[in-house]
């Protein structure tokens, strides 16, 4: 038995499982599979970029075809892959309520662009599958009282018990229907405009897979599953991470591998550290999960100048299935997640955390617990605004503390992952979250490119600072085999106030170290971990420096991070 067939009867037994199977290989024919590259290992010289698609805009352009001007111009020969935003007609959440999976927004461009984003680069979109907009034409049909619609969506009794389901908001779970002579309500994980689909109902996973073909012939060679954690639902359970779940990523998976092998599952699953490994399963599920711990790791090890969480963290650093990988992130759309690190860092210190961030502009967006309380879910803040300062209040080290956070972000086994406001150091923009009413859109503000190119040409303005040493540190690594995704880690324990490892492949090892503190620290690093070299080279500082007796003797400047080669190796 194939694992299509397989998986296809674990979840649907009195279905025709062969019958199944054959629809889905119709759709794949039916859309004709493009790739920009083969089938091949992920590299040092990988590195993604995350985007909405109307983040930069030009008066009488279509936002997309700005987007592609401007990474063609200004990113090319940095980026191999963009993660472009959802790009459909929707009604909320900032593309997340898709109201129709086929089409692109009209006022952002067409196919053509995306197809053109993705000629040049890997083109990650997002496959959105666990609900979709009250305007959505299912939708539209359920909440005018069509019954042939109900098997589309979760419709249950809005006195349901719900208390034992983990959900990410504090919303309520059931969203009334109007004028049903039941009373009845329809499962609404993310909001009342976000309905759940009903995976019980096959025809709701072959429609998403035929989406999901769709996505493919146009040049996406990455999927992200967004919110596939809640996918399978099942009354009195949690309703997260359940078996089902896992059973149709693996089918998924299974499909691409049988399809569109160049393809590769991204899982979106902003939970603890070890629920959010398991999918990677035996190494058939995701090919990539988000590093959803290291945001909220790094940006306290900053603020508070001490790495002792951080490495602890790194020194657990799992050992992943062949062809598995990290997506190494500390920024994105949206806010920086703190469930991930439950377990990790105390309350107290997290508290002390999010004190700070509020004083830099920063939301705390919440989620009801088992307790039935509010707890912290995310912090919304652009990453720029984040580093302002430490726990001790702002300072003039902002863009060497931007700069800090990176390096460690490209240090770490895994695609690291750069978000636009990041990589353009953007502040805040209080004026749309007051317009929308939605923390996240702090950090989901749009830039006219002409005012951004006329930023980017200013010398001393911090976006070319920011940008500038940015896009020359991601071009440098693109040259280190070191950096590879599978090339090994090893800790250092050098005290609280520095971060270092070593990263080494068969071809080279680089020594990381990294002054996490606002003050000069100095060391005394021992040359072993590179062989007992006579210099090093610091390829980040473009200087060598002489070993003596075996040690090098350092005093980095607050926030300097050294990446540490043995000369003529």
């Amino acid at each position: 038995m194939n694992a299509i067939v397989e998986h296809l009867r674990a979840l649907y037994p009195d279905a025709d499982a062969d019958s199944l199977q054959e629809r889905i290989a119709a759709s794949f024919k039916q859309h004709a599979y493009a790739s920009r590259r083969p089938d091949q290992d992920w590299s040092e010289r990988d590195t993604l970029l995350i985007t909405y698609g109307d983040t930069l805009t030009k008066p009488g352009e279509e936002p997309l075809r700005t987007l592609a001007n401007f990474l063609e111009t200004r990113l090319q020969d940095a980026f191999s892959a963009v993660h472009l935003l959802p790009y459909f007609p929707f009604t909320s959440d900032d593309g997340f309520a898709v109201s129709s999976y086929r089409e692109v927004r009209p006022d952002l461009g067409g196919w053509e662009d995306v197809s053109r984003i993705a000629g040049k680069f890997d083109l990650m979109t997002d496959l959105v599958l666990n609900h979709c907009s009250r305007e959505h034409l299912l939708a539209r049909r359920l909440w005018s009282g069509d019954a042939s619609a109900e098997p589309w969506f979760h419709v249950v009794d809005s006195a349901m018990d719900t208390t034992g389901v983990v959900r990410p908001r504090a919303t309520p779970l059931i969203t009334p229907l109007p004028n049903d002579p039941q009373g009845r309500g329809v499962w609404t994980t993310f909001s009342d405009d976000q309905l759940d689909f009903n995976y019980h109902n096959p025809e709701v996973l072959l429609e998403v897979i035929d989406v999901m073909a769709q996505y493919v012939a146009v040049g996406t060679r990455l999927l992200r599953l967004d919110a596939v954690a809640y996918l399978w639902k099942e009354p009195g359970t949690s309703c997260i991470h359940l078996p089902h779940t896992h059973r149709i990523v693996r089918l998924l998976h299974a499909i691409l591998r049988a399809h569109a092998p160049a393809c590769r599952l991204v899982t979106e699953t902003n939970v603890p550290q070890d629920e959010n490994l398991s999918y990677f399963g035996a190494g058939d599920e995701a090919d990539l999960v988000y590093q959803f711990a290291l945001p909220s790791l790094v940006l306290q090890a900053l603020h508070r100048g001490s790495s002792v969480y951080l490495n602890r963290w790194l020194r657990d650093w799992p050992e992943l299935p062949t062809g598995c990988t990290f997506l190494n992130f500390i920024a994105s759309h949206d806010g920086i997640g703190v469930r991930p690190v439950e377990g990790i860092v105390t309350p107290a210190e997290l508290e002390d955390l999010l004190q700070t961030m509020r004083r830099f502009g920063g939301r705390i967006s919440t989620r009801t617990g088992d307790d039935g309380r509010e707890h912290p879910y995310e912090i919304n803040i652009t990453l720029f605004d984040a580093l302002r300062g430490t726990r001790f209040g702002e300072d003039d080290l902002q863009i060497a503390r931007m700069l800090c956070a990176h390096v460690i972000l490209l240090s770490l086994p895994g695609i690291p992952a750069f978000y636009i406001h990041s990589l353009l150091a953007s502040p805040n923009d209080e004026e749309k979250a007051r317009a929308t009413g939605r923390a996240r859109s702090v950090n989901r503000g749009q830039l006219d490119r002409a005012a951004l190119e006329q930023q980017l040409d200013e010398l001393g303005h911090p976006r070319r600072e920011v940008l500038e040493a940015l896009l020359g540190l991601i071009r440098l690594r693109t040259g280190q085999p070191a950096f590879a995704p599978q090339a090994s880690m090893t800790p250092l324990v050098l005290g609280s106030g520095f971060l270092g490892l070593v990263r080494e492949s068969s071809q080279q090892k680089i020594l990381v170290l990294c002054n996490i503190t606002p003050q000069p620290q100095r060391v005394n690093l021992d040359t072993d971990p590179l062989g007992l070299p006579r210099a090093v080279d610091d390829l980040i500082g473009q200087s060598r420096i002489r070993v003596h007796h075996r040690h090098l003797d350092l005093t980095l400047a607050p926030y300097q991070c050294l990446w540490l080669v043995a000369v003529g190796g």
